[in-house]
């Protein structure tokens, strides 16, 4: 008679589904007995292609794919790339592999399914077998196989304490399943990582002068240069997996540009770019630990002009600031300088801006990988310049142009889960 005890915990994934059927491969199970890993093999392939109704590529199929292409898990960095790679050698949307150990009388199978398009596994299941001298499989392995295909997680503290009463020991530390079952689906296909930005202006000055050499204007009146200013505070940004080739970025952008004046170099006042990205990814999958991507997307940004307050509330002179400081001292009195006030207010507060994208990732471990891009965004502004008394406008200056076109360079780190 035989008796199991059995433990899972099935595929979640995010479903891509297609009209056809998932092909499944077995790459062989682990045990110091060859003869008995490879009958295991063999069954869990056959139970497999009985309850998908597809044919199941064997564990001696795979192997000799695998070896035809030169491709050994020693040549990656980790089990996941591992198995995207052998997904690709070998036309499977799935992997089952595992290990096996003896306990008392025993035969203990622990079985994994892992989802190619990712290398996340997605399905757990354990079985124990008595098959003394016969190496005759059934119930047991056959009931596995059903929960790997049954795709509901439920690995839980309860299955843990059930595998510690069967005896012997499995590794699978190079999977993390830390995540709520709810939301695995999600979360095994999502990274997310901080980033460092540095940007500068494909063109950032503007002087036109008369005749006799003499400067007259630039961008708006005095305004002649445009001066990046730098914040490597780490920003957030998260990229969700949606095959091995293609994957959406979304990320936080932030940028700061000063307006410098051609006679004293003082400023009127920033320009400050603020709001969310999105951008589509299209990647090289390969067999490096390095994976290169270009990517198209559009950022919705916050535009302000942020004015030096000394140049919006009129002050002028030889000492400028020193007249408003004096004038804060005091209490800051509405209306100085009898209600005069330089105004400059960009014509859109908001604006879609678009983005083109070229870098790589860098896979240190399964789960954390360096990334470094180059990207094109342009923020072109207007500026409306108007001159108020006591909050009316009396002279209205027009709409000037300012052409901020920029490359951004992104160092980042990204933690998948």
């Amino acid at each position: 008679m035989y008796r199991f005890i059995m433990l899972s915990a099935a595929l979640i994934s995010i479903s891509f589904s297609t009209a056809t059927a998932a092909t499944y491969a077995v790459m062989g199970y682990e045990m110091n007995e060859k003869k008995s890993a490879d009958k295991i093999a063999a069954f869990v392939a056959k139970r497999l292609s009985k309850r998908t109704g597809t044919k199941v590529i064997s564990h001696t199929e795979a192997a000799v794919k695998l070896k035809q292409h030169k491709c050994s898990a020693d040549q990656y960095p980790s089990v996941r790339k591992y198995c995207q790679a052998a997904g690709r050698v070998l036309a499977a949307d799935y992997l089952v592999y595992g290990k096996a150990w003896r306990s008392s009388d025993d035969i203990i199978v622990e079985s994994h399914l892992i989802e190619t398009a990712t290398g996340n596994r997605v399905g757990h299941a354990l079985a124990q077998e008595n098959p003394k001298d016969k190496l005759v499989f059934s119930e047991s392995i056959d009931s596995s196989v059903a929960e790997l295909l049954q795709h509901n997680n439920t690995l839980t503290a309860k299955s843990s304490k059930s595998q510690s009463t069967i005896g012997g020991s499995s590794d699978t530390s190079w999977y993390r399943h830390k995540a709520p079952p709810a939301f695995q689906t999600i979360l095994d296909h999502v990274e997310i990582g901080l980033r460092m930005s540095h940007f500068a202006l494909l063109d950032n000055t503007e002087k036109h002068f008369n005749d006799d050499g003499e400067f007259t204007e630039g961008y708006l009146g005095s305004i002649s240069e445009l001066d990046t200013e730098q914040n490597y505070f780490p920003t957030i940004y998260a990229n969700v997996t949606i095959a091995d080739w293609f994957a959406l970025q979304l990320a936080y952008e932030r940028f700061e540009v000063g307006t410098v004046t051609y006679w004293d170099g003082h400023k009127d006042g920033t320009f400050k770019f603020k709001g969310p990205s999105l951008t589509a990814q299209l990647r090289y999958a390969n067999e490096t630990p390095f994976t290169p991507y270009a990517g198209v997307g559009l950022a919705m940004l916050n535009a302000d002009f942020d004015m030096v307050a000394w140049w919006h509330n009129g002050f002028g002179g030889d000492d400028p600031e020193g007249a408003y400081d004096n004038w804060v001292q005091s209490g800051a009195p509405q209306w100085p300088n009898g209600g005069y006030r330089r105004n400059l207010i960009v014509t859109e507060d908001t604006m879609f801006k678009p983005i083109l994208q070229g870098g790589c990732y860098w896979s240190i471990t399964d789960r954390i990988s360096l990334d470094l891009d180059m990207r094109y965004i342009s923020l072109d502004s207007e500026l409306h310049y108007t001159l108020s008394n006591h909050g009316n406008v009396f002279s209205d200056r027009g709409v000037s142009d300012f052409p901020m076109s920029a490359w951004v360079v992104d160092l980042g780190i990204l933690f998948s889960f």
